[in-house]
C-alpha cells in the first residue's frame, strides 16, 4: 500500500505484512496438504458429499517420508474419527488419499471439521483443514485461549497461546511495530502453539500491548 487503505496489498504503507502475506507464504510452502469432496446430486438443487480425498503434494526437491493424520474433530476439539495413512512423496509429485466413509457425513457437519497433518518424527512439515459449510454457517463458539510470554531478550518474545476449543484466523493486533513468525493462523489443538515476536524498540509489559482477534470473537458476538 502507498497509504493508508483497505485492499489486497500483502504488505501495508508502513511495510506491515498483512493476512494476504501469511495465506500466501502457506500457500507456497514447500510442501502442503489439501482435502476436495466430491458432491453428488440427492435431489433437485441439493448436493452432498460423496468422498473426500487428501492430496499431499511435494514441490521441493527432496523426498519426503511422513505421516499423513486426518482427525474428525469438533469446535471444542473433541476428537470423533481418525485416519492415519504412511506417505512417500518424490519430488514434485502428489500423492493423494481417500478418505473413510465415515468423514463424508459427520452427524453435525456446521460444528465439525477435519484437521490435516503431514508430520515425521521430528515436526509438522504441513497442515490444513477442511470445513464442511462456510464459515458463516459454522457454529463457532467464543474463543478460549490461555496467553503466555516469554522474554527472550529486549528485542525478543515468545507468545505462547494454548486453545481449549477451535479459534479460526487467529490474528494478533498489536500496538507496537513488530516482525511476527505468524499470524492469521488457526488454533487447532490443545498444544501450545508459540510465536515469536521481535520489536523495533524495547518493551516491558508485551502483553498489554497485544489483541487476539478472531472469526470467533467476531461470530460469538453476533449471536
Amino acid at each position: 500500500d502507498c497509504c493508508p487503505s483497505i485492499s489486497w496489498a500483502a504488505v501495508d504503507y508502513r511495510n506491515r505484512k498483512k493476512a494476504m502475506y501469511y495465506y500466501t507464504r502457506r500457500c507456497y510452502a514447500p510442501v502442503i496438504v489439501a482435502a476436495a469432496a466430491k458432491m453428488i446430486h440427492d435431489r433437485p438443487q441439493h448436493t452432498i458429499i460423496d468422498s473426500i480425498t487428501v492430496s499431499a503434494i511435494n514441490h521441493s526437491l527432496l523426498p519426503q517420508t511422513a505421516l499423513l493424520s486426518c482427525r474428525l474433530v469438533d469446535a471444542n476439539l473433541n476428537i470423533a474419527d481418525e485416519f492415519n495413512c504412511p506417505l512417500s512423496i518424490s519430488p514434485g509429485t502428489a500423492e493423494r488419499v481417500l478418505l473413510p466413509k465415515s468423514f463424508s457425513s459427520p452427524q453435525n457437519p456446521d460444528c465439525s471439521f477435519i484437521h490435516i497433518q503431514l508430520r515425521n518424527e521430528e515436526e509438522i512439515i504441513a497442515q490444513n483443514t477442511f470445513f464442511y459449510v462456510p464459515d458463516k454457517y459454522f457454529h463457532f463458539s467464543c474463543p478460549s485461549v490461555d496467553v503466555r510470554t516469554e522474554r527472550v531478550d529486549e528485542l525478543n518474545w515468545n507468545l505462547v497461546l494454548t486453545a481449549k476449543n477451535l479459534v479460526k484466523d487467529v490474528h494478533l493486533d498489536c500496538d507496537f511495530d513488530a516482525d511476527l513468525s505468524d499470524d492469521f493462523f488457526d488454533l487447532l489443538i490443545c498444544t501450545p502453539l508459540t510465536i515469536k515476536i521481535k520489536t523495533d524498540m524495547p518493551i516491558d509489559d508485551i502483553a498489554s500491548k497485544i489483541r487476539i482477534n478472531s472469526v470467533n470473537s467476531i461470530v460469538a458476538k453476533r449471536r
